[in-house]
């Protein structure tokens, strides 16, 4: 029997990551603990390790020796993947621990911009990708590979052009097929499914413009692993999106006391926002949006999503009170750090591009 379908491993590995997600890194260590002495040269280790490094740090510095772990970690896992498939070629866990591990490099070489080792890292993942298909119903967990694939295969180079020409060599995907295929991984898969909610959710907010959608799945994280900060404010992102004021009130004023800074920048904005758009207090609500700008000079802020909110806002504010110049020059830098279909629109309407 493979190791990832023991009843007891599937116990012990989802009581890992259940910690993990829920912030409770002691216990996750002590799980880890017991995954290695059972599991000694299983992938399975060093990927959990490597979840550890990146949720206790997030988001990771680069720089920082946290991240310098969780990138070592996750090469291991790789490693041990790769082996573990040379081993027995056509076993299910196999394939997904390869594809899993292959993926999380991919993504990491993409969110750093280093576009040659992401395509080498996404074709050594491609034809398990392929493979996977083929195996949803044997293996859920495929549901969560399959469906990523087939929705980013489209949205992908939509959202970043510059990869367009190198999209060549993978089949097309299927945004409609996606969308089905990550609500069967939420649906059946065991170790995916916390990912297929998280990326579906971010699906919804952020591309299909369903922030009610979002709010459902995301309150469903908040209800599992309360004291995920990330799933928090990703929540009231999607609350504030569909001008739920009341609910994010209560998020907002937790988040702001948060002992990482990214989760309190982060809730400066959305404190900013609800001045702004519920409160009409734009002078408080610049405030806070300046606030975070101004504290997001000084750290790493690589991955911070929410700078061009802050612009936006700032933008609008100024724009109010008749500063053209001022707006404009907000818009620009919201424009040159957003990831949002929404910010991108308001930002060239008012920019006339």
């Amino acid at each position: 029997m493979p190791v990832m379908d023991d009843p007891e491993m599937q116990n012990l590995i989802k009581r890992t990551s259940d910690s993990i997600y829920n912030q409770n890194f002691e216990a996750s260590e002590n799980y880890l603990r017991e995954l290695k002495e059972k599991l000694p040269e299983h992938p399975i280790c060093p990927l959990m390790q490597a979840m550890v490094y990146f949720w206790k740090g997030m988001p990771l510095d680069p720089h920082d020796v946290s991240f310098k772990r969780y990138f070592k970690s996750l090469k291991e896992a790789a490693k041990r993947s790769d082996k573990l498939l040379e081993m027995d070629p056509e076993s299910p866990e196999a394939i997904f621990l390869a594809l899993s591990t292959h993926g999380l490099l991919a993504q990491h070489y993409a969110e750093e911009k280093s576009y040659l080792q992401a395509v080498r890292e996404a074709k050594k993942c491609y034809e398990y990708i392929k493979i996977g298909f083929g195996l949803t119903h044997q293996y859920p967990e495929f549901y969560f590979s399959s469906g990523m694939y087939n929705y980013y295969r489209v949205q992908y180079p939509e959202s970043n052009p510059v990869y367009r020409p190198l999209m060549w060599v993978f089949a097309p995907g299927d945004k409609e097929l996606g969308l089905e295929q990550l609500q069967q991984a939420i649906e059946k898969a065991l170790y995916v499914r916390t990912e297929a909610i998280t990326y579906l959710a971010h699906i919804n907010l952020r591309y299909l413009h369903n922030p009610g959608e979002a709010i459902y799945l995301l309150s469903i994280l908040v209800g599992d692993y309360p004291k995920n900060p990330l799933f928090q404010t990703i929540y009231v992102e999607a609350l504030l999106e569909d001008s739920q004021y009341e609910l994010a009130k209560a998020y907002i004023d937790e988040l702001l006391m948060h002992e990482n800074i990214y989760v309190r920048m982060s809730a400066e904005v959305f404190k900013g926002i609800l001045l702004e758009k519920a409160e009409n207090k734009s002078d408080q609500a610049a405030y806070y949006y300046s606030h975070a700008l101004e504290t997001s000079k000084s750290v790493y802020k690589k991955r911070w999503n929410y700078k061009s909110f802050a612009h936006a806002g700032l933008a609008r504010i100024a724009a109010q009170k008749g500063d053209k110049k001022l707006a404009k020059k907000h818009y620009q830098e919201a424009l040159n750090n957003t990831k949002y279909d929404s910010v991108r629109e308001e930002a060239e309407a008012f920019l006339g591009k």
